[in-house]
């Protein structure tokens, strides 16, 4: 009975230690499995501020049965922040190291470095030159480019010198003197960003004398002068100062634009900025609108004898203004002068004669009159034309010989019914015929001239048609109304009318002036048969002010010599199309009323259109006038260059015509990246990308070359495929360094905005999972065959430490399923275990059909592309080669990091990066057939696009 109870005390201890024993082996079994490696999903990472501010990083321990907790930390988190589980939130522009690091372990680790950036703020300014120079007083209007396109456009403009060059809040230059002096552009964003331009300002001679043209000297009230300075010499200094002695009656621009303003004497003067010593005044007469422009006699001066008679025939300009004059002789005892014009002659001596306009008193003409007593002529003759139409007159001159004899003659036709003429030489046409006209000094009867005169009789017109039925005018605007006489050969002469002269005004020549807004009828009728007339109604509208005007032109840039019609429209298009032009330098090239440029000497002009009905509203074109020196275009011998770092290449400049000027500067928008000499040679300084500028220095052209320097610190190492167990760390040191190259050039891509953010991140995952699966050094305890008989006996042999996943053909049971592998799936069936001496052990006892899983060429590929849980994930290369998952690139020079070659029906490589600039020898990474085959390789291009192999790229990537 006492055996009993310790039977018993036996049996609990052996159930306790049963029950025990299965715990401890599973705590054994949970015992934490040293954690070998960190993999991050990105090892470069870019954050655009402007689109978003988060990405998630992943991270992966390795062995896959280690503890998968990781501690996260940023090394600036002024940058960059991280989160618990891997969100890294950006907060200002830089760089920032993202760091995971395994759980209660110093040592492993991963980083991705975090680049952010902002495309709302500027990289980059560029001024599209280095070097200008300007004439002393010129002006000129720098552009600033800012990139990226997203940033802010706003800069901030500095003089190194105001005394020499000044520069406005818009980058205006004003050249002041002569010297150099610096402008800087700064973006208002950012202080660092910037660009700079020297400027050298010479100074030309000044000119000896000025005049100006045209000639006018009367304008009315709202219009517009265009004086155009001519120095003496030529080539002297063209700027000027303008003036004027009542703005109230007229104001004149910068370029020498007078405006009328109200009825008046004025005095415009033109000074030379260069020399204030030289100037020329215009004195201009204001009339009102309606009135009279001109007064003219016909002559300036005449000579009389006493007792001689003389009718004036003053013109009144134009025809249809009030023609009265008012006459004054500041010596009556000399010279009397009727209310009509007609002069009478009463004592030696000099009077001056006045016709003044009885609308406008400061509108005159003068006529000196000197009376003496000539001596007799000894012959006369007799000059004018020779023909006058019936009804019509002509206007013959007598000029006596020798010159200081008397020219006072008594006129006389020998045939009244055909010619009449007066006591002044006035011939009128009576009816068709001849007759002589003869003129008798009235100082010897006896000394006469003869002329004979042809009086035309043309038919009388039938009709007259105008080139209009009707229109509409705007108030202010005007229209030439043109009428056709039938037949052709009558009489062509007509006089206008209108029904309504406040609405709208007719002038002699049919040049309808609308005034208000209205209905007016404009009436042509023949002045030989007041029966025949023709009517054209006219509606005259009053329009609003346009809020902005649009300019265009045929060509911006016009020959010296010609011409260019600037077509301004108005917005909205119902608005005033009243214009008034005008031209910033008429030496360069002046402008007519309606907008017609005529080029006159190479250089810049800006051409100002404003609107007559607001000055406010405005609008300015800019004009090159070039000749046969001016580059009329400008290209690059290449638009686009990659070099390594440290090399050069020569850009030079194709300009046309052939005889134009080939003086260029160059710029480079990032010099950090690439410099430019004075001659073109380009050198690579640092790895980016950077835009080379080269400018005309006359013309205004510019073209440009885009550069782009790769790292040329790209590894050309090359693994080994076997080493021991010694050799593992160096071996995948070099494995590491070629992915962190290709991995850089997708960043450097992305950088330089050659592919998208979203297009980056996939290129990354697709290297990651490549070398993921290629740098996995494994063992076999035992000599392991590889390939189906059918192709060879190939082994893997005990001793020898592998790398990647080994590859795989079909078994003998011909299945494929043990290619479908990747490192992740084959550690997760246990088919590979962790030494814990930094390789893998194939387990002989997880084999699939007796045979070891991996992948093959197409299938390493594949899975690298797209993963394991994708539809493309295990194409093979015949389909590869014809998937729509993928496009053909056009050419191996465009081969991205994770694009492939492939071969249908034979092999499939990924390529990772070209080592040079030449691109004639780039870095892949395959899954082989032979054991020995290398993990990653370095080849000639040649040497794949001779064998057939075609260039593909997973689709939705950029194309170019």
């Amino acid at each position: 009975m006492k055996r009993i109870p310790m039977i018993r005390i036996l049996l609990m201890a052996v159930c306790l230690i049963l029950l025990a024993a299965p715990m401890t082996a599973w705590n054994a079994a949970q015992a934490a499995v040293t954690p070998v490696s960190v993999r991050l999903s990105q090892e470069r990472a870019a954050i655009d501020m402007a689109r978003e501010s988060r990405l998630t990083l992943t991270a992966v321990v390795l062995p896959a049965n280690a503890s998968q907790r990781v501690d996260w930390s940023s090394s600036d988190t002024k940058v960059a922040k991280v989160s618990s589980s891997g969100v890294v939130t950006a907060r200002k522009r830089g760089v920032a190291v993202i760091t995971a690091r395994a759980h209660h372990s110093k040592t492993v680790l991963a980083t991705c470095t975090v680049t952010v950036t902002n495309s709302n703020l500027p990289d980059g300014i560029s001024l599209g030159l280095t070097a200008i120079s300007m004439e002393r007083f010129s002006k000129r209007q720098l552009t600033a480019s800012v990139w990226p396109g997203t940033a802010d456009t706003g800069v901030k403009w500095k003089t190194s010198n105001r005394y020499i060059v000044s520069v406005s809040d818009s980058g205006l230059l004003t050249a002041n003197k002569a010297g150099t002096a610096t402008i800087t552009c700064y973006s208002r964003k950012d202080d660092s960003v910037a660009a700079t331009v020297q400027v050298t300002v010479f100074q030309k001679a000044a000119p000896s004398s000025i005049a100006l043209t045209p000639a006018t000297d009367v304008i009315g009230v709202g219009e517009v002068l265009q004086l155009t300075p001519v120095t003496t010499p030529a080539d002297a200094c063209q700027y000027f100062t303008w003036k004027t002695s009542s703005s109230s009656r007229a104001t004149v621009s910068d370029s020498g634009l007078v405006t009328a303003k109200r009825a008046g004497l004025v005095t415009i003067t033109c000074t030379s900025q260069q020399n204030t010593h030289v100037r020329v005044k215009r004195e201009i007469l204001v009339v009102a609108a309606d009135s009279p422009r001109s007064i003219s006699l016909g002559m300036t001066a005449l000579t009389l004898n006493p007792g001689n008679t003389y009718a004036l025939s003053p013109t009144v300009l134009p025809a249809n203004r009030n023609q009265s004059l008012k006459w004054k002789s500041d010596h009556t005892s000399v010279v009397s002068v009727s209310a009509s014009g007609v002069l009478t002659a009463k004592k030696a001596g000099t009077a001056t004669i006045t016709a003044t306009s009885a609308v406008n008193a400061n509108l005159k003409a003068k006529l000196t009159v000197k009376v003496e007593n000539l001596p007799a002529p000894t012959s006369l003759s007799i000059s004018g034309s020779s023909v006058v139409a019936k009804g019509q007159t002509i206007q013959l001159t007598v000029t006596p010989s020798p010159a200081r004899t008397s020219a006072d003659v008594k006129w006389t036709s020998n045939d009244r019914k055909v010619a009449r003429v007066d006591d002044s030489g006035v011939v009128t046409g009576v009816k068709g015929g001849r007759a002589t006209i003869t003129a008798t000094s009235k100082s010897n009867k006896r000394v006469t001239a003869t002329f004979t005169v042809t009086v035309s009789d043309p038919a009388s017109p039938t009709r007259i048609t105008l080139n209009t039925a009707s229109f509409t005018l705007e108030s202010g605007a005007t229209f030439a109304l043109v009428p056709t006489v039938y037949p052709a050969d009558s009489q062509q002469g007509v006089n206008y009318s209108t029904s309504s002269s406040s609405i709208a005004r007719v002038d002699s020549k049919g040049v309808i002036t609308g005034r208000r807004a209205g209905t007016a009828v404009i009436t042509v009728t023949s002045r030989y048969n007041t029966s025949i007339a023709a009517a054209v109604q006219v509606t005259v509208v009053d329009r609003p002010a346009p809020t902005s005007i649009t300019l265009s032109a045929s060509s911006t840039r016009i020959e010296k010599g010609s011409t260019v019609a600037i077509v301004a429209s108005p917005v909205p298009s119902t608005a005033s199309r009243l214009f008034r032009y005008s031209s910033s330098s008429s030496y360069v090239a002046s402008v007519s009323d309606d907008g017609v440029v005529t080029a006159r000497r190479t250089g810049t002009v800006k051409i100002t259109v404003q609107s007559k009905k607001n000055s406010h509203v405005k609008a300015e074109i800019t004009l090159v006038v070039c000749d046969e020196t001016t580059p009329l275009t400008l290209s690059l011998s290449s638009s686009e260059l990659f070099l390594g770092q440290d090399d050069t290449a020569a850009l030079s400049p194709v300009v046309t015509p052939a005889t134009a000027s080939t003086k260029v500067s160059w710029a480079s928008s990032n010099r950090s990246v690439a410099k430019v000499s004075s001659n073109g040679t380009v050198r690579a300084v640092g790895q980016g990308m950077a835009v080379i500028t080269c400018a005309t220095a006359t013309g205004n052209l510019t073209a440009t070359c885009t550069v782009t320097v790769f790292d040329t610190t790209l590894t050309r190492v090359i693994p080994a495929r076997t080493t021991n167990i010694a050799g593992i760390s160096g071996n995948m040191a070099k494995i590491e360094a070629i992915r962190r190259s290709a991995v850089n050039q997708v960043t450097l891509l992305q950088k330089n905005r050659r592919i998208t953010n979203s297009e980056a991140v996939l290129r990354r995952e697709i290297i990651n999972r490549a070398f993921e699966m290629q740098a996995f050094p494994w063992m076999t305890l035992n000599t392991q065959e590889y390939w189906s008989k059918a192709y060879a006996y190939k082994r893997y042999m005990p001793g020898n430490v592998y790398y990647g996943l080994p590859y795989i053909q079909t078994s003998s049971t011909g299945s494929y399923l043990n290619r479908r592998y990747n490192v992740a799936k084959a550690l997760a069936e246990g088919r590979y275990y962790s030494s814990g001496k930094g390789y893998y052990l194939l387990n002989q006892n997880k084999l699939l059909e007796k045979m070891y899983v991996g992948n093959d060429c197409s299938a390493f590929v594949s899975m690298s592309m797209f993963g394991t849980d994708h539809v493309a994930s295990y194409l093979n290369t015949t389909a590869i080669a014809k998937s729509n998952y993928y496009n053909t690139i056009n050419s191996y020079a465009d081969l991205r990091p994770g694009d492939i070659l492939v071969k249908g029906g034979d092999h499939v490589i990924l390529f990772l990066y070209y080592t040079n600039a030449a691109r004639t020898e780039m870095m892949i990474i395959e899954q082989g057939g032979d054991g020995n085959t290398v993990i990653c390789s370095l080849y000639n291009p040649s040497w794949f696009s001779s064998r057939g192999y075609v260039p593909r790229r997973r689709v939705g990537f950029a194309t170019n």
